[in-house]
């Protein structure tokens, strides 16, 4: 298997009001909806603070797999009340900070078809 370096994707940034478990289930579902396969690598909860690694991999063809890394960090989460401007009915949501890092690596002969003899090894370079 062959992974290139990864390629530093967008840092997204945002302060104010949000809703967590929204934006944890839409991008589960945007990932899931394209086929990624999602592995959570680690979750820390620090009351107002916490963070989220996800690996996501996607079978592109059987010589590509796309490998994302995404890494949220939310730090000063506050529970907040606000009026819905459409229903005019107090909404629970919440307020703080948020940071979403993404990086992307394209692995090629993820399945190691061309590690198996030297004549496949000097082959692949070439290909």
């Amino acid at each position: 298997m062959i992974e290139n370096k990864p390629l530093n994707g967008p840092r997204i940034r945002f302060k104010g009001i949000f809703n967590l478990d929204e934006l944890y289930i839409f991008t589960k579902d945007w990932l899931t909806r394209r086929q990624y396969l999602i592995q959570e690598k680690s979750f820390e909860d620090k009351g107002d603070e916490f963070s989220v690694e996800w690996t996501a991999e996607k079978i592109v063809t059987s010589m590509y797999k796309f490998k994302l890394e995404i890494n949220f960090k939310i730090w000063d989460l506050q529970s907040v009340e606000i009026i819905d401007p459409k229903t005019k009915k107090v909404k629970k949501t919440n307020q703080g900070r948020v940071q979403v890092q993404i990086s992307g690596t394209l692995i090629e002969d993820w399945q190691n078809q061309w590690e198996s003899t030297w004549i496949k090894k000097k082959l692949f370079k070439i290909y």
